[in-house]
């Protein structure tokens, strides 16, 4: 056991989950393709995603069906070198409406 220092440990792979920006993503033909590169930018860092082509279609029937504002564009894959990501999973979730609370004031008329 070390006295000082940082604990250290191993792993063979790790997991990525990107939201990504409704607004942001492009459409490109897919058509025919088995797989669809998405480029996907955080600040400085690029990932490069190989999805389904047929998920990437998926997804943007979905972003038109709900609009920009009502889902979220949710990325899963793993990644064994910085940047490539692998067993990509693009699904696109939609946002729970906001709930508003109306306050009813009753006046006792007695």
């Amino acid at each position: 056991m070390l006295v000082k220092g940082d604990a250290k440990g191993t792993a063979k792979t790790a997991k990525v989950t990107l939201v990504i920006d409704p607004a942001s993503l492009t459409r490109v033909s897919s058509e025919g393709k088995k797989q669809t590169k998405v480029i996907v930018t955080v600040g400085s860092m690029k990932f490069d995603a190989m999805v389904n082509s047929k998920s990437y279609r998926k997804a943007l029937a979905s972003l038109d069906e709900l609009g920009i504002d009502g889902c979220s564009i949710i990325l899963q894959a793993t990644m064994t070198t910085m940047g490539k990501l692998e067993s990509c999973g693009l699904a696109v979730q939609p946002k729970a409406p906001k709930v508003v609370e109306v306050v009813s004031s009753e006046v006792d008329g007695e």
